[in-house]
């Protein structure tokens, strides 16, 4: 016979959004970043009054947009090798400073594919120009010698190569039309990313989202596209650089509703970060900007542009010390997915690889080309604070449902004395044996699960605070195939 068990008020200490927040840094590590990357960011930070931690990451995304593949980390983990290319998103209300600190900082880089795009454009028209000259001329002749004639063919020259590698509000179809034409190698920078996350959650698509070409991106693994009106676009080890700055109701209305962005791992890449909660007030203070930290990071840009440009590459060796560095953490992140952190353990994945790609930005800003103990240290805070905005981020849409699955888990389990087997769940109450084990996972206080013989039970530690001493009621007793 059924009995109903009074329910509890949870733990305030067990609410989901609380149990991230003792995990990772919550304050923005400033001091982890470069020298040159906090001068910057301070001078403009006083000067614009613009958030730091807006300034300090979407430095890191410039930079790394700006050198795409030039620089690899060797020895940072295990056998692998990593490229500088970073995916990163920032959230800020409107008016919080996202368009300002991105302009500021990626003029210089503007500059220099606004002018390459321009010397790309004349030396196009001038070849243009010398062909056509050259076969009215070659037309002209007539009756000629065969000898005058070949004399006065137009001669082919070297095949000129578009510089350009930024897109803005692109589809995956014309970046990689871009990869294609540019050796694999683009940066995507959208100040206002709203309408591009729509496009990647399936805009124009009939079904399904449109991740794929940016999941390869990061990652390197070759991609094969083939279109009717643009024929076949192969681009082998693509190397593709994110920073997208967008409103926090765009992140929940199109990042947060597609489950398929934490699923497929498409968010797990990127690395998070936000704005003030509050938007400054304009003090009326007239402080110029540091002429010198401008143009120190003004040539440090022009430089690593000209590097990549000439096609330079360059290895970071990450010492011993780093590397134990790097797997210390990557097992931190696996103990976390593996338990307390279960329900979105996809968002923690690629920690390791993304400390070990911002650590080659930092030696990168640091003009060092080793990572040492040091730099994979801060490059570390900076991706445990970007996990813990990732996290609170995704827990905002995924609390409501985990919420909802805990909350009629646990009614069927009060209403069968604690113990149901987990099969139970999924035939009856369509709570899949996935989130079970996510929900288990997230509220270890509460809840446990005990394999017997005849299946895996979950059981409520109210009834049985001690699920491996307790003895199993009997089989025949418990029936666990009828609805509740």
């Amino acid at each position: 016979m059924e009995r109903f068990i009074t329910k509890t008020t949870l733990p305030p200490d067990e609410v989901l959004s609380e149990i991230y927040t003792k995990y990772y840094e919550q304050e923005c590590p400033i001091g982890a970043f470069p020298h040159i990357i906090q001068r910057v960011a301070q001078t403009v930070h006083e000067a614009q009054n613009l958030p730091m931690e807006f300034l300090c990451f979407i430095a890191c995304g410039i930079l790394s947009g700006t050198v795409g593949k030039s620089f690899r980390a060797y020895n940072a983990v295990n056998a692998y090798t990593q490229d500088a290319n970073l995916y990163m998103l920032g959230l800020g209300a409107s008016s919080s400073g996202k368009s300002a600190s991105a302009k500021i900082l990626g003029k210089r880089l503007l500059s220099l594919e606004m002018e390459a795009r321009l010397e790309y454009r004349e030396k196009l028209l001038k070849k243009k120009s010398a062909m056509t000259k050259s076969i009215e001329a070659f037309e002209k002749l007539g009756e000629s010698s065969s000898e005058e004639k070949k004399a006065e063919e137009p001669q082919e020259d070297e095949k000129l190569e578009d510089p350009s590698f930024i897109v803005m509000n692109a589809t995956s179809e014309a970046i990689a039309q871009k990869m294609a034409e540019n050796g694999g190698t683009v940066f995507s920078l959208c100040a206002e990313a709203r309408s591009l996350l729509a496009i990647v959650g399936g805009l124009y698509r009939k079904e399904g989202d449109d991740t794929e070409i940016y999941n390869s991106g990061w990652s390197g693994e070759s991609i094969r596209q083939d279109r009717i009106s643009r024929g076949v676009a192969e681009i082998r080890k693509p190397c593709l650089s994110i920073l997208w700055l967008v409103q926090y109701d765009a992140f929940r209305n199109i990042m947060v509703k597609n489950e398929n962005f934490v699923a497929s791992g498409f968010a797990g890449r990127f690395l998070f970060f936000r704005g003030p909660k509050d938007i400054p007030i304009d003090k009326g203070l007239k402080i110029p900007l540091d002429k010198n930290v401008m143009e120190d990071w003004d040539k440090m840009i022009t430089a690593l542009y000209e590097f990549r440009r000439n096609k330079g590459f360059q290895r970071i060796q990450a010492t011993p010390e780093a590397a134990e560095i790097f797997r210390k953490f990557h097992n931190e992140q696996v103990e976390l997915m593996n338990n307390e952190l279960k329900s979105v353990q996809e968002l923690l994945g690629k920690a390791r690889e993304n400390a070990a790609r911002l650590a080659i930005i930092f030696a990168i800003a640091d003009e060092t080309e080793i990572i040492d103990g040091r730099i994979a240290e801060n490059a570390c805070k900076v991706i445990k604070y970007s996990l813990y905005n990732a996290v609170e981020f995704y827990t905002s849409g995924l609390l409501v449902r985990l919420e909802q699955r805990r909350e009629k888990m646990e009614s069927i389990l009060r209403k069968k004395d604690g113990r149901v087997r987990i099969s139970y769940f999924q035939q009856f109450a369509k709570i899949f044996p996935d989130e079970i084990h996510n929900i288990v996972a997230t509220f270890p206080n509460l809840y446990a699960l005990r394999k017997e013989s005849n299946g895996t039970y979950v059981l409520l530690k109210e009834v049985y605070p001690d699920p491996e001493a307790e003895k199993a009621p009997d089989a025949e007793a418990e029936d666990d195939d009828m609805p509740f």
